[in-house]
């Protein structure tokens, strides 16, 4: 058997939280364990920069460095004073990945990490660091449209990866018949549950107390007798005063290797994720979605693009949401309703009805060709 090539890559890492496992460590450990294929994959990841052009020499060719969620002006320095010269000399790809809108004017008034982006504590750095990279990798064609807008990028330097699950990861947790039996023992008061953090919420009252939750406070209040209310991660203002006396539950977000089991053992019936209809909104992925639709936990999603391209399990108002509720949990039909719901969801994550569906191992083309770029031209310049 002929030994296969090895690819050397290199994965800055912004976050450890799910973006940077989503985006650039899960990607990697499936390419790091392909049985087929003419490559072997090498990866050094760090979330701390490596800044010695000798380590680099050292481990052989690389293909590519990827840098994921850099921002700061100390990022925008090491790009300019390192890893641009570095990569244009040895013919590297250097490539940006970002899942979310970092421009100060598009990130709503309410959410908290708002001045974390401010230009007068990053200048220019964004811009910066984008017109360095040879490609930005991003998850939705509404991302790619704001920073080829925005920051004046070429059409063909962004590239849409959407977001993929790794089945090895959240795939065997579906358990259509312990859904079912859950549902026969808590449909006389659902759980409902609300997955999100604080940025959701306005904290500040920046936004004269306007969120992604205003809406829904009172439908929620005047319910909390009927169904059981459950906050993951944070819970809004609004509600401290419940959340005190126990009316609703708050609990703490998961860490993302334990997410799957633990998001089974809160006996979910319903999840709703209510998002205001802004651009910012609107660039986000609809990894939420996939994530429930994977586990087997029923969902409806704000109606806008961020979940209506993908499903019609969607919501405008608290009245739409009545609806779904009565469907679900009232009707006579509802247990045969909710099985339908949840094995079509999860064919849709399979891909028994379109395409390759979202498992991560299924879709891995789009990181492998990524990863096994030719050498870049050298530059004239150097």
């Amino acid at each position: 058997m002929a030994e296969k090539q090895i690819i050397n890559c290199v994965n800055f890492v912004g976050d450890n939280c799910a973006c940077g496992f989503y985006r650039m460590n899960f990607p990697a450990m499936t390419l790091k364990t392909l049985l087929g294929g003419a490559y072997r994959f090498k990866f050094l990841e760090s979330e701390t920069p490596v800044l010695d052009a000798r380590y680099f020499a050292s481990i052989g060719p690389i293909r590519c460095v990827r840098i994921q969620r850099w921002f700061t002006k100390g990022h925008a320095e090491i790009v300019r004073n390192f890893l641009k010269p570095l990569c244009d000399r040895m013919g590297i790809w250097l490539v940006y990945e970002i899942d979310d809108v970092l421009l100060y004017d598009e990130i709503p008034k309410y959410n908290l990490a708002k001045e974390h982006f401010n230009p007068e504590l990053l200048g220019n750095s964004v811009q910066e660091i984008f017109d360095a990279c040879d490609l930005i990798t991003v998850t939705t064609q509404e991302l790619k449209d704001i920073y080829v807008e925005k920051l004046r990028q070429p059409e063909n330097k962004v590239i849409v990866i959407p977001n993929y699950l790794p089945r090895w990861w959240i795939g065997e947790t579906f358990d259509l018949d312990r859904q079912l039996a859950q549902w026969g023992e808590q449909r006389s008061r659902p759980h409902i549950a609300f997955a999100c953090s604080t940025n959701h919420f306005d904290v500040n009252n920046a936004n004269e107390g306007v969120d992604d939750f205003t809406a829904l406070i009172p439908w929620i209040k005047r319910n909390l007798q009927k169904y059981q209310f459950i906050f993951v991660g944070g819970v809004p203002q609004q509600l401290h005063e419940e959340a005190q006396k126990g009316q609703v539950i708050v609990q703490p977000a998961s860490d993302i290797f334990n997410y799957p089991r633990e998001m089974r053992y809160r006996k979910i019936d319903l999840l709703i994720a209510p998002l205001i209809d802004n651009r910012f909104n609107r660039c986000k992925s609809n990894i939420k979605w996939l994530e429930m639709a994977a586990l087997g936990i029923p969902m409806i999603g704000q109606n806008i693009c961020t979940y209506n391209k993908y499903t019609d399990q969607v919501f405008n108002n608290t009245d739409d949401i009545d609806g779904w509720i009565d469907r679900l949990f009232c009707r006579s039909d509802s247990r045969d309703f909710l099985a339908n719901m949840l094995v079509k969801n999860r064919g849709l994550v399979d891909g028994i009805s379109k395409n390759d569906g979202y498992w991560l191992e299924k879709n891995i083309t789009p990181f492998y060709n990524l990863y096994t770029l030719q050498q870049k031209t050298i530059s004239i310049e150097l």
